[in-house]
């Protein structure tokens, strides 16, 4: 929700749109009371949602390969292939490896093994 605010407030001080559409079920806070709409599988539903969402996942696996060029030894992991999704291979890793600071605490596999 944060990321998905900075992304909004750094487009909105050039752009001054009227209304947002919000790929998923909720949006909170309202962001600065421009009206916005919730819509569960949305990029399915709304081609400006399903362009974002494109472009989100290809910054994230440009990221994702930035971090291994920056942190060689996450090479292991195998994220060049999978790019940090839950891939039997990323899993195997996890297992083999452990938990590095970059994995998402929240990301189900990970909470399993830090129990």
């Amino acid at each position: 929700m944060l990321a998905m605010h900075r992304a909004l407030e750094s487009v909105y001080t050039s752009i001054q749109f009227q209304h947002i559409y919000v790929d998923g079920p909720y949006f909170k806070p309202a962001f600065k009371d421009v009206p916005h709409t919730c819509v569960l599988q949305g990029d399915s539903k709304y081609i400006n949602i399903a362009s974002a969402s494109i472009l989100a996942k290809c910054a994230r696996d440009a990221m994702v390969c930035d971090s291994i060029i920056t942190y060689p030894e996450l090479a292991k992991y195998g994220f060049a292939n999978h790019k940090g999704y839950g891939t039997p291979q990323h899993i195997n890793a996890l297992i083999t490896y452990g938990v590095t600071p970059f994995h998402r605490k929240s990301f189900s596999p990970i909470t399993k093994l830090l129990q």
